[in-house]
């Protein structure tokens, strides 16, 4: 199980056992280099840990701990996070800023415990088979090694995946592998069974201020974070994309240190996706030290690699951009910073905008009969764009907001059942279905009750398409090749500062991120504020009748995706040759069937090698 994960940790290797219990570790080095080596334990050998991230004020843990008389051996902050168990238990966890994920053995209790941080930036996935045993590893395939892992497709987490191009946790695309959500703690204890709970949920923040105090304030803690986000024992650079958030970061790192700043960019050929020229003129400004790659790549060859390193189904397709980044950046450092977050936090996506419109429009129509508007929604012509929101402002106002989601890329659930093949037909009544996809967003809208609807958008958004999407891909592209991404906009002092402010500070009716532009205007060149948004991007739809023509007809059309049933490949066929002909723009459902073959392809090739090596396995685990 460490093996397969040496990607995430080639440094070091370390494999600890006691009675009923094994933990296994694979080290980057970041923090205490010659001391830092896991499993860590305290100084009677009672508690010990694995632990992946970085805990940014384990500084100032440490001398608070000392003072309470707690002896370290290290300089690391994985010893930090012992002693803080051994003086403040599970209620450690507030305690503690930063990324992380981890598992704490405590003998005197035969405990358990696992934690996951508050935004969910560190990943953690547990098997449990209730009175039996249980796993867990920072990627689903380590748990594959275990024998008594099963590995069965999950098909209700196929059936969100559809809808959504990504699996909502705390489902993982398999049956019984969970994540354990984020801002989450988690007690085994042997003969008590599991105990989970939530430590953590945004909280109000005062903003008493003026909207132009408030932009100083956005500034200010923002750059308290990029700062604590820099420290490290090793060189720390910046992932450059060109784009608003990355750029802020960036510039915020110049300010925060004396040395320049080693950004990191990549570009494309095509003129629409390439942001290169954005990234040279704040490199120009700050006198970054610049890393720039144009990919010259082989789409074929890196969509398997990619898809090697996904233990989920996931259709967002700007992995392959992540995933080049990430390996020209760790050319130069083990350590970036991102701007992952910015935009969910402030409302930097066009949706954002239509949220705010329909709001107005759901005003104006929750006056009126039902009965009326269901009729006036039935009138609008198909046509016309806008159809699929107009369509949702017959529902109740969460469930409206809650079926944008479950949606996606499809404007009604029969468009997206359509594409569904005899394994998952027998999935439930049209209702259940919906039920069962928007149960999350509900969940998550209803507990934002006391936040203005755009904020509760916004909320929404932070606890299901960020951390299972965005997060999820930085983290499994950047670690495939060894690298560390840490998000200051992620820090939770951001976040709760960002969801304190009005949500019409933050998105207008024809411009994004407002009080972000007065905050951060003086610190980028003009250019980068005039530019329309471009997000990290791939010619997809080109590529489907290019570059990956061939691998697409093999992934839709192959005879392994016609045994498997999940797909109706007449309906498949149906969108593919409408897209190769230029009718209509079916790049996203085409990509998200595609990327369900592959990953199921590759969970075929690992069941079949834990099969064999099964018999090995039993035996040393019976020994």
């Amino acid at each position: 199980m460490a093996a397969r994960l040496a990607h995430r940790g080639p440094d070091d290797a370390t494999l600890w056992h006691e009675g009923p219990v094994a933990l296994g570790h694979r080290r980057l080095s970041i923090i205490d280099i010659e001391g830092g080596r896991q499993p860590i334990s305290n100084e009677a050998d009672t508690v010990c840990i694995v632990f992946n991230g970085e805990i940014y004020n384990f500084l100032e843990l440490s001398k608070e701990l000392r003072a309470k008389g707690h002896r370290f051996r290290t300089r690391s902050d994985t010893e930090v996070i012992v002693h803080a168990y051994e003086e403040w238990g599970a209620d450690l966890l507030p305690r503690l800023e930063g990324m992380f994920a981890f598992g704490l053995w405590d003998r005197t209790r035969q405990r358990l415990f696992l934690a996951r941080d508050r935004l969910g930036i560190k990943p953690l996935f547990f098997y449990h088979a209730p009175a039996q045993f249980l796993a867990f590893a920072s990627e689903v395939k380590a748990l594959w090694h275990d024998p008594d892992v099963p590995i069965e497709l999950d098909t209700t987490a196929i059936d969100q995946y559809l809808s959504l191009q990504y699996v909502p946790a705390p489902r993982t695309g398999l049956v019984g592998i969970q994540k354990l959500p984020p801002a989450h703690g988690m007690v085994v204890e042997l003969g008590k069974g599991i105990r989970q709970w939530e430590y953590w949920d945004p909280s109000d923040v005062a903003v008493r201020e003026s909207r132009r105090e408030a932009a100083d304030s956005v500034r200010r803690v923002l750059g308290e974070a990029v700062k604590s986000h820099l420290v490290s024992d090793v060189p720390v650079g910046s992932f450059l994309s060109g784009g608003l958030d990355s750029s802020v970061v960036t510039a915020l790192m110049a300010e925060a240190q004396a040395a320049p700043v080693r950004a990191i960019t990549v570009g494309f050929r095509e003129a629409g996706f390439d942001e290169r020229p954005y990234a040279r003129s704040l490199v120009e400004r700050y006198g970054c030290l610049h890393h720039e790659r144009l990919l010259e790549t082989d789409a074929a060859a890196t969509f398997e690699r990619v898809v090697d390193q996904l233990d989920e189904p996931f259709a967002d397709w700007s992995t392959l951009p992540t995933f080049q980044v990430s390996e020209a950046a760790r050319e130069q450092v083990k350590v970036v910073l991102s701007g992952d977050g910015g935009d969910e936090l402030f409302g930097g996506y066009a949706r954002h905008r239509v949220h705010r419109l329909e709001n107005l429009v759901r005003h104006l129509s929750d006056r009126l009969p039902g009965t009326l508007i269901r009729g006036l929604v039935g009138l609008y012509p198909r046509w016309l764009p806008g159809r699929a929101s107009v369509r949702l402002l017959a529902h109740e106002r969460t469930t409206a907001l809650a079926l944008k989601h479950a949606h996606g890329f499809f404007d009604s659930d029969e468009s997206r059942v359509a594409i569904y093949g005899p394994a998952l037909r027998d999935m439930g009544s049209p209702d259940e279905r919906i039920e069962r996809l928007t149960e999350p967003f509900e969940r998550y809208h209803q507990r934002a009750s006391r936040l203005d609807p755009l904020n509760a958008a916004l909320y929404v958004e932070l606890k299901t398409y960020l951390v299972d999407d965005i997060l999820t891909k930085v983290d499994r592209m950047s670690m495939s090749h060894s690298l560390e991404v840490r998000p200051p906009f992620l820090d939770h002092r951001v976040v709760e500062l960002a969801l304190s402010l009005p949500g019409s500070w933050k998105i207008g009716w024809l411009q994004s991120k407002l009080i972000y532009r007065e905050a951060f205007r003086p610190l980028l060149p003009e250019k980068l504020w005039q530019r329309s948004k471009q997000g990290f991007d791939i010619p997809a739809a080109e590529w489907l009748r290019t570059k990956l023509k061939e691998r697409a007809e093999d992934l839709l059309f192959g005879e392994t995706t016609r045994r498997r049933g999940l797909v109706n490949l007449e309906e498949a066929n149906r969108l593919w040759s409408a897209h190769q002909r230029g009718d209509r723009d079916y790049q996203h459902r085409l990509w998200a069937l595609m990327m369900l073959e592959a990953w199921s392809r590759v969970v075929d090739r690992r069941r079949e090698g834990v099969r064999l090596d099964g018999s090995v396995a039993n035996r040393v685990r019976r020994a």
